[in-house]
């Protein structure tokens, strides 16, 4: 039921929807595959990374601008991830502050199921406001992880042949 409202709401064809669904699982895949990588020691950064990045972001703001909420969400889920992964503080709080105009764009969408006050009536918070806040955790994490990499002590070698 919840797939068959967003393309009967959105008026785009099933192929138009085909294709950027496929797109979107392309970028999964290359997400995953970016995953992979980072969990290995050798935390290379694909040069691929900012371009891919892009291209998330790209998505999301054509599907938000057709009003494709559903599809934006994700998309926009799936570039915080990529920025994650980098690292980018920059593009995290870009992000963020996507995901609060996006939730106020859906919010003003006469009774649609993501809307924030559709949402609460169903006891749940909203996937926009949920994501603004995953964000937020991911600056904290990534600056809670610089402080922490800042004051590590290294051994002085003096200190070591003293004893």
């Amino acid at each position: 039921m919840f797939g068959r409202k967003i393309i009967d709401s959105r008026r785009t064809a099933p192929s138009e929807l085909r294709v950027q669904f496929e797109r979107i699982a392309q970028m999964q895949a290359e997400l995953d595959s970016l995953r992979m990588a980072a969990e290995r020691p050798s935390r290379k950064k694909k040069v691929n990374e900012t371009d891919l990045y892009a291209d998330i972001l790209a998505l999301n703001q054509t599907a938000a601008a057709a009003r494709q909420y559903e599809v934006a969400y994700h998309l926009l889920a799936a570039a915080l991830h990529a920025a994650e992964i980098a690292r980018d503080t920059e593009r995290i709080e870009a992000i963020l502050r996507l995901a609060i105009q996006q939730g106020v764009a859906v919010d003003g969408e006469l009774n649609h199921p993501m809307a924030a006050d559709n949402a609460r009536k169903r006891g749940n918070t909203p996937l926009y406001e949920s994501l603004a806040g995953t964000a937020r955790a991911k600056l904290a994490q990534i600056e809670s992880q610089r402080v922490i990499d800042e004051r590590q002590v290294v051994p002085n070698q003096d200190v070591l042949e003293d004893e």
